[in-house]
C-alpha cells in the first residue's frame, strides 16, 4: 500500500496497475508467519511465533482509535512491551485488556492462549511486512479459535443483555419494542460501520461480542453473534431501516461451503463498498480475501488515499475491481450495474461497462459460472481499448411505462398517459379465512400484508389486472418446484381459459414460499414508495419487462452477453442484466460500441431472433 494514489484511471491505467500490484513469487507470505500477544500480569508481551496446527490465537477484532468517542475504560491506554521495551499503545485499551483476562479465565486449564491484534502484531512502520500479512487476512481470521470483537462506544445492562439472550416464552409489544432498541444501539456502534471489521466477521470461524456493562463498566460483557444476527433478521421485519449484519462464513468447511454458494465479487464488494475505510485503495485487499482469490494473483502495492476517502479514489477502485473480475472469470458486476448508484461513468467513452454493486442484490450475489453461458464465450476479456465480449444484439421497438405509487389506502397507477387510482381488495385475507389465509404467527395479518415485499408483489399484481395485462402476468408468477414458469400459457396449475384475475388467484393463494422467491427477485423494480418497471417490445415482437438506469430505449440496441446469460430460471435466478449501447460515430471501428446504460430483464433477447456479435464495450 506504499505508492501514490493516481488521478482518474483509464483502462490502461487500470490494467497496469492489476498487472504491477500482484504478488510477486519471493513476495508469497510465509505459511502463517505472525506474532502473537501473550497476556502477562499487569502487561502484554509481544512474541513472534510462526503459526503451527497446536497454537491457539483469538483474533480480536476492534475499531482503531481517533477522533471518535470511546466509553470508559475504552479511551484508557494499555502497555505492551515488544522485546521488553515497555510502549503505551492506545489500540490495546484497558477495556481490551480486561477482554483478555476474561477470555483466559473461560478457558482456564487448556492450552495456552495467545491473542492477534493487528496493529500490534504487524509492523505498521514495514510496507511490505503489511502487504504480505493483508494477504493472509483471510487465514489469520478463519484459523483463530474463534474472533473476539470489542465494542469499545456502545453499552448495555446486565437486564438488557438478558432480554437478547433469554428472551421470555410469552412476548409482549412492551418487550419487543425494548429489544428492537436494544438491537438499533448495538448495531449503531461504529464497528459495524467500518469495512475492515466486516470482512473480520465474515471471515471468522466464530465470534463473541464483548461490551460494556453498564453497572460494571470495567467488566466485559459477552454476546455471541449467531444471537445478534438472529434478533436483526428478526427487528429488520420490523423496521427495515435497521443495518443487516453479514453472515459469517469462516466456519464452514469447504465441502458445506461450496454446497451454499460461490462467493462472487458482487457479493463481496457489496459488503465493504460503502462502509468506512482509512484508505479507500484497502477496499481491493478486502474483496480479494472474501472471495478467497489464489495468493499469485492477489494485489498488495496499492495506491494510498492517505486517509481521504474521495470520489476518484471510489471509481478507481471500481474500476480496477471490474478488471480484476473479469480476469478471473467472475462476471458477476457486470449482473448489478442496472441501478443509477451501481452506474460508472455512463456518459464517458471510457468504463461504460463498469458498474458497482449494490448491497444485498441477491440476483447479483448469487453470480456463478455455471448458471450462465460462459462457456460459449471462453474468450471474454479486458483490453486496452474495452470489454471484448460476445453475445445476442437486437433493438427496442417501444416501450411502456408503469409506474404504481401506495398510500394507506389506496393505489395510483400509470400506465402510458392512462393514471388510474384503484382501492383493491381482492387478494386480501378474508376474515373468514377462505383467500390468503396464511397468517403471520399471532398477529391476525396475512403474508402479503405483514411483509412489505410481498405487499409491493401484491401492488403489482392489483395493476395487472387493474389493466388486464396478460403480456405482463407471466413475469410475475410464482416458482414451481424451484422453477420460474415462463411462458404464454402462464404456467400448468392455471387455464387460459380463466380471466385474468382468477388466474392470478389460482398462482397466488398458497404458502408463501414461493411468494417470497418472486417478491425478492422483483426488488429492484422498488424505489422508496415508488415501483416502476418498462415493457418493452423488441424487434421481433416478443416483449421483456425490464427496469434500468438509461433514459429512453426506442431505437436502442441492447446487447446481452453470453457471460450474463442463464441457462435455465431458477428459484433465485429470475433475472439477468444486458447493456444499452450507443450508436457508433463516423469513423469508429465496427466492433467497438459505447455502452450508455444497463438493464435488468425478467426474459432474456431470443436467440433465434437476434444476432450474435462479438463486440469491445468501452
Amino acid at each position: 500500500m506504499s505508492s501514490d494514489a493516481p488521478g482518474e484511471l483509464l483502462l490502461s491505467d487500470a490494467l497496469a496497475l492489476v498487472t504491477c500490484a500482484q504478488l510477486g513469487a519471493d513476495e508469497l507470505p510465509e505459511p502463517h508467519a505472525i506474532r502473537y500477544l501473550e497476556r502477562i500480569p499487569q502487561t502484554n508481551a509481544l512474541n513472534l511465533q510462526t503459526y503451527r496446527p497446536d497454537d491457539q490465537y483469538v483474533a480480536i477484532s476492534y475499531t482503531w482509535p481517533g477522533s471518535w468517542t470511546r466509553l470508559h475504560s475504552s479511551d484508557n491506554p494499555s502497555i505492551t512491551l515488544r522485546n521488553g521495551v515497555p510502549t503505551k499503545s492506545t489500540h490495546i485499551s484497558e477495556f481490551m485488556v480486561k477482554v483478555f483476562d476474561d477470555i483466559l479465565a473461560s478457558s482456564a486449564g487448556e492450552r495456552k492462549l495467545y491473542f492477534w491484534v493487528d496493529f500490534a502484531c504487524i509492523d505498521q512502520d514495514n510496507e511490505l511486512e503489511k502487504a504480505r500479512q493483508v494477504a493472509v487476512m483471510d487465514r489469520i481470521y478463519a484459523q483463530a479459535l474463534y474472533t473476539a470483537v470489542v465494542l469499545e462506544d456502545v453499552e448495555l445492562s446486565t437486564e438488557e443483555l438478558q432480554l437478547l439472550l433469554h428472551p421470555p416464552i410469552q412476548d409482549t409489544s412492551e418487550e419487543r419494542s425494548r429489544r428492537l432498541d436494544v438491537t438499533r444501539r448495538l448495531l449503531r456502534a461504529r464497528w459495524f460501520a467500518r469495512a475492515w471489521c466486516s470482512q473480520e466477521l465474515i471471515l471468522s470461524s466464530g465470534t463473541f461480542v464483548y461490551l460494556h456493562c453498564t453497572e460494571q463498566p470495567m467488566k466485559p460483557m459477552r454476546l455471541p453473534i449467531g444471537t445478534l444476527f438472529n434478533w436483526t433478521i428478526i427487528a429488520r421485519t420490523y423496521d427495515a431501516s435497521i443495518s443487516e449484519i453479514a453472515q459469517p462464513r469462516g466456519g464452514v468447511n469447504h465441502m458445506e461451503l461450496a454446497s451454499i454458494a460461490f462467493n462472487p465479487s458482487a457479493w463481496a464488494y457489496g459488503i465493504v463498498r460503502e462502509m468506512g475505510c482509512y484508505n479507500e485503495y484497502d477496499k481491493i485487499a478486502l474483496v480479494q480475501n472474501l472471495v478467497k482469490t489464489p495468493l499469485p494473483k492477489r494485489l498488495t502495492q496499492l495506491p494510498n488515499t492517505k486517509g481521504l476517502n474521495d470520489a476518484t479514489a471510489k471509481r478507481n477502485v471500481a474500476r480496477m475491481l471490474n478488471v480484476l473480475a473479469v480476469q478471473n472469470g467472475d462476471f458477476s458486476l457486470l449482473q448489478s450495474s442496472h441501478t443509477d448508484a451501481s452506474a460508472q461513468a455512463q456518459d464517458e467513452d471510457n468504463f461504460g461497462w463498469i458498474s458497482a454493486p449494490t448491497a444485498g442484490d441477491l440476483i447479483a450475489d448469487a453470480w456463478h459460472a455455471k448458471n450462465f453461458d460462459v462457456h460459449r464465450d471462453p474468450n471474454a476479456l479486458t483490453t486496452a481499448t474495452g470489454l471484448r465480449l460476445t453475445g445476442f444484439i437486437t433493438s427496442v421497438a417501444s416501450e411502456e411505462l408503469w409506474t404504481i405509487r401506495r398510500n394507506e389506502e389506496h393505489l395510483t397507477i400509470s400506465v402510458r398517459d392512462d393514471i388510474r387510482v384503484v382501492r383493491p381488495d381482492w387478494l386480501q385475507s378474508n376474515p373468514d379465512g377462505t383467500t390468503f389465509a396464511v397468517k403471520y404467527f399471532n398477529t391476525g395479518c396475512d403474508q402479503f400484508t405483514r411483509e412489505p415485499a410481498l405487499s409491493r408483489l401484491r401492488d403489482v399484481l392489483y395493476a395487472i389486472d387493474e389493466f388486464d395485462a396478460d403480456h405482463v402476468w407471466p413475469t410475475f408468477m410464482p416458482a414451481d418446484n424451484w422453477w420460474i414458469t415462463r411462458g404464454p400459457d402462464d404456467g400448468a396449475r392455471s387455464s387460459s381459459r380463466d380471466t385474468l384475475r382468477d388466474r392470478i388467484k389460482q398462482e397466488y393463494d398458497r404458502p408463501g414460499t414461493m411468494h417470497r422467491t418472486i417478491a425478492s427477485g422483483i426488488a429492484f423494480l422498488h424505489s422508496g414508495d415508488l415501483t416502476s418497471f418498462r415493457v418493452l417490445t423488441l424487434a421481433d415482437g416478443s416483449r421483456i419487462v425490464a427496469q434500468g438506469n438509461a433514459k429512453s430505449l426506442i431505437g436502442r440496441e441492447l446487447f446481452q452477453p453470453h457471460v450474463m446469460r442463464l441457462k435455465t430460471f431458477g428459484s433465485i435466478h429470475i433475472a439477468c442484466n444486458m447493456m444499452v449501447l450507443r450508436n457508433l460515430q463516423i469513423g469508429e471501428s465496427g466492433d467497438v460500441r459505447s455502452c450508455i446504460g444497463h438493464l435488468r430483464s425478467f426474459a432474456m433477447i431470443a436467440e433465434e431472433s437476434s444476432r450474435v456479435v462479438t463486440i469491445t464495450i468501452r
